[in-house]
């Protein structure tokens, strides 16, 4: 009898380590993909600003030759007394310098968020060797910002300013604060959404137990672009596929993305299970059977693949603005869910009471988020 049950304990405990180990290993990979999301989002971000550097670059030439074209022109005419050519003239050398002076101002703001993008990548890549948890402590990551901006964390018991060369990682809770004339962008989401902040706006990215984000608005300004999952998904894959692909990798970098392919490659089958809600799990690329969400004093949003606004006023409450896409709203008080659709907003009061979407014309919406 003692012996049966020696050799059932050995067994328990023989299957408890075995899947433990597999549970390890799985939460391992999943660790690694969520940093690496957000590193290839950030590497999109230092290539389009290198494209802009490129398209600036050329603006700024074509600028350079006119202005001397104009200069010739106006030394002709002034030597040969046209009035009316050297006026042409100069009114055209004043355009294509002030052409030159904003080309130029551009050229300067890509090659600083060229810059961020890459601070950031080397700041993501050395936590893919640290904290390679199924759920990093870091949630997401400021990336670009201009003006007067500051983090106020409640663990260190302290605000920070962001520097020039500032790349911060986000934990749970911390709040951020940009004052007059500023604004910020955020990654969140493994990489997946994007989060710009107005001036004179206030807000934190929090995480439940089940490890859904919720972007908690105080005040001010956002506006919010999450990718569609399946699209992310996608250009996750074709990222990795390119770094598996590489015959003869040549730094320290290519050579992990190597083994993380290799990894994700052998464990395709039982993360898809995961994604597909087979397995009780926290997944990839993100909680399973649940979306981000969006909390206002007035209502929270679930967030899919869409853009859209959120204003929040301290007396008048919330408002939200779809551009893209599709957002699931809710009042605070109720239990009612309905959708709002691209191209209408709704208001909702302090005490949780919400309008009927109301139709509005996209194109009159103010721009500011990409200024």
């Amino acid at each position: 009898m003692r012996k049966s049950i020696s050799i059932v304990t050995t067994m328990v405990v023989m299957f408890l380590v075995c899947t433990g180990s597999a549970h390890a290993q799985m939460t391992d990979i999943q660790g690694k993909t969520r940093l690496l999301g957000m590193i290839f989002k950030l590497e999109n971000l230092e290539e389009r600003a290198a494209t802009d550097i490129q398209r600036y670059e050329s603006r700024i030439k074509k600028c350079g030759d006119t202005i001397r074209k104009c200069q010739n022109i106006i030394n002709l005419a002034q030597e040969k007394g046209h009035t009316q050519a050297e006026k042409v003239a100069g009114d055209a050398l004043a355009k294509a310098m002030n052409a030159k002076r904003i080309n130029t101002d551009l050229k300067n703001a890509a090659e600083l968020r060229k810059k961020r993008a890459a601070i950031a990548i080397a700041t993501v890549s050395e936590l893919l060797k640290t904290d390679v948890s199924a759920r990093p402590e870091i949630k997401s990551l400021i990336t670009d910002y201009s003006g007067d901006v500051y983090v106020w964390s409640e663990k260190q018991g302290k605000t920070i300013k962001l520097g020039e060369d500032s790349v911060l990682c986000l934990k749970p809770g911390e709040v951020i604060l940009t004052k007059g004339n500023s604004r910020v962008e955020v990654q969140f989401l493994d990489g997946r959404g994007a989060v710009r902040i107005g001036e004179h706006s206030r807000l934190s990215i929090e995480e439940n137990e089940s490890g859904s984000q919720t972007i908690n608005m105080i005040k001010g300004k956002i506006h919010i672009a999450v990718n569609k999952l399946d699209e992310h998904r996608k250009m996750f894959e074709e990222k990795l596929k390119s770094y598996k692909d590489l015959e003869n990798p040549s730094t320290v970098k290519d050579v992990l993305m190597q083994e993380i392919a290799e990894e994700y490659e052998e464990k395709k089958d039982r993360i898809e299970k995961v994604k597909s809600g087979k397995y009780d799990s926290y997944g990839f690329l993100g909680p399973l059977g649940s979306a981000p969400l969006i909390r206002t004093s007035g209502f929270s949003g679930a967030v899919r693949g869409t853009k859209f606004l959120v204003f929040e006023d301290e007396k008048r409450g919330s408002e939200l603005i779809v551009l893209e896409g599709v957002v699931d709203v809710k009042a605070i008080k109720g239990e009612k869910i309905f959708p709002v659709d691209a191209g209408y907003r709704i208001q909702a009061s302090k005490d949780g009471v919400i309008s009927k979407p109301e139709m509005i014309d996209p194109t009159k919406t103010e721009t500011w988020w990409e200024k």
